[in-house]
C-alpha cells in the first residue's frame, strides 16, 4: 500500500464524511455511509452510527494486520472517530448455499437517529447492523404512502420498514419474519418510536405459510413490502428460498392478497437479477424506481447494490407456469436408450410419453432424412471435383492507353460545383400575390381563458439542484462593449446651485500658533559640498546614490557613420584604440 493510495483515500474519507455530516443535519439522522469502496487499494466500506463507525473488509483473501492499522488510523484522523469506537469486520463471500457466521460473541447496541426515528444497531455481534442505509430513500417513499393503509411486511428482519409505515399513519402495520431474534428486535423498534398495540403486531411465522394462511382467511392488504434474502436455507424453512428461482411464484401469491390498485414494493441486491415485466405487465404496472432511490454515500453501479421496483396491481394474475430447463440434444444411437421425447408442455394437462412403436418410427425417420442428407452432400462434392477449370490464359486483353479510362473526380465537393454552370432563373416570371384576398379574422371569436381552472403545482415536490453539475462559464467569450454607441448628456440642463445657500465659516475661532516654539535649526551642522578633496566621478560625486543600475549605462552605439562606432560592451581600453 503506497502513500498515494493513503492520501486518496484520506481525502475521499474527508469528502465523503463533510457530505454525510450535512446530509445528516438536514435529515435529523445519526446513520451515513461515507465511503463505499472507490479505490481497490481499499475494498471496504465505512458508516458512521452517531459517535462510533463500522469498516467491513470485502477483500477476497483478508486485509493484513498492517493494512487493517492503517485504515483504522486514517479513519480515526479524518471522520474524526475516536479509535477505542471504530469496529473492524471482515465480510467473506458466501460460496454456494453458505452462510454468513457470527462474527462475534460480544454485542454493542447503540439506538441511532434516521429521519427523527430511533433505530437500535448493533455494532459486533451481526455482518449487519440491522439497518441497512441504502435503503432510507424506499422507506420514505413507504411512509409517505402509508396513510390509512395496511401495511404488510414480509421478511421484515428488524422492522425498520414497519417503523416508518406506522409513522406515516397506515391503519395496520403486520411483520412478518421467521427469526424470533429479528421479532423481537422489530418489537424493540416499534416501542422504541411509541407504537404500541394490535395494530402493529410482529408475527414469528415463515412468510410461506403466511401468504397460505392469508389467503386462506380472505385478508387484504394496500401496501406489501417483499425485501427478502437472496438465499435461505433455514432449518426452520419446509423447503428453501431462492429469489432467482421463485420470485415469480411469490409475486402471485402476493398479487392474491393484494387490494385493486394495491402497492408491491419489490426489492433485491441479487447481482445481474432482473424481473421479467413481460410476465408481469398483465397484472402489475411495473415501474423500476433504483436511479430515483440512491442514498448518500453509495456508488451507483456497485456490485451488491440494491435494486427496487414498485408495482401497481392492475389485475388478477393468472397462475405461474414454470419454465423448463432447456434440453439437451443427443446422439441418434442413444435417443432409442433415453426417455428425451417427449410432448410440448400444454397449459393443465400432464406430460405423455411417446409409445415405443412411435419412438421407433421417429427415430427411422430422423436416420433416413440423416441419410438422405450426407448423399446430397457427397453427390455436390463430386460435381465440383469433376467440374472442368476455365483457362484465361489465352484470353485477349484489352488494348488500353494509361490514363484513358475516365477516373473519379476526388476533389472537394465545393471545388466540383465551382465547375458546375449555374442556372438562369432571370427570366423566370415573379409570382404575383398583390391579387390575392387577404384572410379575414376579424369576426373570429377569442378564446376566453377566465374560466379555465388553474392547476395547483402546491403538492408538487420541489426538484432537488443539488447534485446539478454546475454550468462552467470560463471559456464563455465576453461582451465587447466598445462599439456601443455613448450616450450623449450634452443636452441635459446643469443644476443650479447658485442659490445653494453657503456655509458661513466667519464664526469659527481660528487656531493660535503663537505660543508654539519655533524649531532651531541654527545648531544643525550643515553639510559641506564644496569640498575639493571630495573624488567626483563621470555622474556625479562618490558615493551618492544612483538609481539601480545607473553606474553601468554607457553609450550604446554612435550613428555618425565615420566607422568608428562603439558598444556599450567593450572596455575602456578598446575604445582607447
Amino acid at each position: 500500500m503506497n502513500e498515494y493510495d493513503k492520501k486518496d483515500f484520506g481525502k475521499l474519507l474527508k469528502s465523503g464524511t463533510l457530505e454525510g455530516n450535512r446530509w445528516m443535519k438536514a435529515t435529523d439522522s445519526e446513520a451515513v455511509r461515507i465511503y463505499d469502496r472507490q479505490l481497490s487499494s481499499f475494498p471496504v466500506t465505512v458508516e458512521l452510527f452517531g459517535k462510533c463507525a463500522k469498516v467491513v473488509d470485502y477483500s477476497e483473501d483478508g486485509m493484513s494486520d498492517e493494512d487493517i492499522l492503517i485504515t483504522r488510523d486514517i479513519v480515526n484522523r479524518m471522520a474524526y472517530i475516536e479509535s477505542d469506537r471504530i469496529f473492524f469486520q471482515r465480510r467473506k463471500k458466501r460460496e454456494g448455499i453458505e452462510q454468513h457466521t457470527t462474527p462475534s460473541d460480544v454485542s454493542t447496541v447503540i439506538n441511532v437517529k434516521e429521519n427523527g426515528l430511533i433505530f437500535e444497531v448493533d455494532l459486533t455481534s451481526h455482518i449487519d447492523t440491522g439497518l441497512f442505509l441504502d435503503m432510507v430513500n424506499v422507506r420514505s417513499f413507504v411512509r409517505d404512502i402509508a396513510s390509512g393503509l395496511k401495511v404488510l411486511n414480509l421478511f421484515s428482519y428488524t422492522g425498520s420498514f414497519s417503523v416508518y409505515a406506522a409513522n406515516g399513519g397506515a391503519e395496520t402495520v403486520t411483520s412478518v419474519d421467521l427469526s424470533n431474534t429479528y421479532s423481537a428486535w422489530a418489537e424493540r423498534n416499534l416501542k422504541a418510536n411509541g407504537f404500541i398495540g394490535d395494530r402493529y403486531s410482529c408475527v414469528r411465522m415463515d412468510a410461506d405459510v403466511f401468504l397460505d394462511q392469508a389467503k386462506k382467511d380472505s385478508k387484504r392488504y394496500n401496501l406489501v413490502i417483499f425485501d427478502p434474502p437472496a438465499f435461505s436455507n433455514s432449518h426452520k424453512m419446509e423447503k428453501s428460498f431462492d429469489i432467482a428461482r421463485d420470485y415469480l411464484d411469490w409475486i402471485y401469491r402476493i398479487n392474491q392478497i393484494l387490494e385493486d390498485k394495491g402497492i408491491l414494493i419489490f426489492s433485491s441486491n441479487l447481482g445481474n437479477f432482473g424481473i421479467e415485466k413481460n410476465r408481469l405487465k398483465q397484472a402489475f404496472k411495473v415501474t423500476e424506481v433504483t436511479r430515483d432511490i440512491q442514498a448518500q454515500g453509495f456508488v451507483k453501479g456497485k456490485a451488491g447494490s440494491c435494486r427496487v421496483w414498485v408495482l401497481e396491481k392492475t389485475a388478477q394474475m393468472k397462475p405461474v407456469r414454470k419454465v423448463e430447463s432447456p434440453r439437451k440434444t443427443y446422439d441418434l444411437k442413444e435417443a432409442r436408450s433415453l426417455d428425451v421425447f417427449k410432448l410440448p408442455v400444454k397449459e393443465n394437462k400432464e406430460m405423455e410419453e411417446v409409445k415405443d412403436e412411435y419412438l421407433d418410427r421417429l427415430v427411422l425417420t430422423m436416420e433416413a432424412d440423416e441419410a438422405e442428407v450426407e448423399a446430397k452432400r457427397a453427390e455436390r462434392a463430386q460435381k465440383r471435383e469433376n467440374r472442368p477449370r476455365r483457362e484465361f490464359s489465352d484470353r485477349p486483353r484489352k488494348d488500353r492507353e494509361f490514363g484513358s479510362r475516365d477516373r473519379r473526380d476526388f476533389r472537394d465537393k465545393d471545388e466540383r460545383r465551382s465547375d458546375r454552370p449555374r442556372r438562369d432563373f432571370s427570366d423566370r416570371p415573379r409570382r404575383d400575390f398583390e391579387d390575392r384576398p387577404r384572410r379575414d379574422f376579424s369576426d373570429r371569436p377569442r378564446r376566453d381563458f377566465e374560466d379555465r381552472p388553474r392547476r395547483d403545482f402546491s403538492d408538487r415536490p420541489k426538484r432537488d439542484f443539488e447534485d446539478r453539475p454546475r454550468r462552467e462559464f470560463s471559456d464563455r467569450p465576453r461582451r465587447d462593449f466598445e462599439d456601443r454607441p455613448r450616450r450623449d448628456f450634452s443636452d441635459r440642463p446643469r443644476r443650479d446651485f447658485e442659490d445653494r445657500p453657503r456655509k458661513d465659516f466667519s464664526d469659527r475661532p481660528r487656531k493660535d500658533f503663537s505660543d508654539r516654539p519655533r524649531r532651531d535649526f541654527d545648531d544643525r551642522p550643515r553639510r559641506d559640498f564644496d569640498r575639493e578633496d571630495r573624488p567626483r566621478t563621470r555622474y556625479g560625486t562618490k558615493g551618492a546614490v544612483k538609481p539601480y543600475g545607473y553606474d553601468n549605462i554607457r553609450s550604446s552605439r554612435d550613428r555618425s557613420g565615420d566607422g568608428k562606432s562603439s558598444f556599450f560592451w567593450r572596455n575602456k581600453e578598446e575604445e582607447n584604440k
